[in-house]
């Protein structure tokens, strides 16, 4: 028999260890994922797939990055408000695979591939943007500066990910400190909110371009993920057999 399509069996389809690890963000523990319960009923009740989700989440971020390069304040905007939806249906996929007991491997990678997509351009929108709008809260030396920052800034939220993926293809005995969020440390918890990609960068983002601040924006999520960058390696390359 067909489960009943409302919000409390939604919710209610979400395991334990799941809603643990949202605590551990503030952010989606109390907007994103509450929000995503109502999105999914919508999606549901369309019959859509969990795999066709994450294409429309994937969609709406690389759109929302897009948008933000090209410099405008509407479109800056409007672009801000697309990410920020980016990672409510990002959630979505997630919630409907497991309402209807449809979770995969290829539904995960599926999503991973969706995540390094958004991030991979997110930061470099943003330093075209910045370089294009002429709203500048401070004076660097150049302004082309800005699109190298949004590059590196982008390079440094992958580079961290590619190298640990590399240690768990080549070492069966590593076992990852990034990925295993229950044994976060208060370092990994304060960036997670403050950095990650569901996580208050978000909200932020809309702050800032509301406030016509969007450098300084980039220029603290540069520094902020460059931090982020080199502790993870460093933990990586720890942790890694060297033998």
């Amino acid at each position: 028999m067909d489960k009943k399509i409302t919000i409390r069996n939604i919710k209610s389809s979400l395991p334990s260890y799941k809603k643990d690890i949202d605590r551990l963000d503030l952010w989606v523990y109390y907007f994103v994922r509450p929000l995503s319960y109502y999105f999914t009923w919508v999606f549901l009740k369309l019959k859509i797939s969990p795999n066709f989700a994450t294409i429309i989440s994937a969609f709406i971020g690389f759109i929302g990055a897009i948008i933000m390069a090209v410099g405008t304040f509407k479109l800056q905007l409007t672009g801000a408000i697309l990410i920020n939806f980016w990672i409510i249906f990002d959630c979505v996929d997630g919630n409907i695979a497991r309402f209807n007991e449809q979770t995969s491997k290829f539904g995960e990678f599926l999503d991973g591939i969706s995540g390094y997509i958004f991030t991979s351009f997110l930061y470099t929108g943003i330093g075209l943007s910045v370089f294009l709008s002429g709203n500048k809260s401070i004076v660097l030396y150049n302004d082309w500066i800005y699109i190298l920052l949004g590059c590196l800034t982008s390079l440094f939220t992958i580079l961290p990910r590619l190298i640990e993926h590399k240690a768990q293809n080549l070492f069966t005995e590593y076992s990852s400190i990034a990925t295993n969020k229950n044994n976060y440390n208060i370092f990994y918890k304060i960036g997670l909110n403050v950095a990650g990609m569901a996580g208050l960068s978000n909200p932020l983002l809309l702050i800032a371009v509301i406030t016509k601040s969007l450098d300084l924006y980039l220029i603290f999520y540069f520094v902020v993920h460059l931090l982020i960058a080199l502790y993870s390696i460093y933990k990586t390359l720890m942790a890694v057999p060297k033998n």
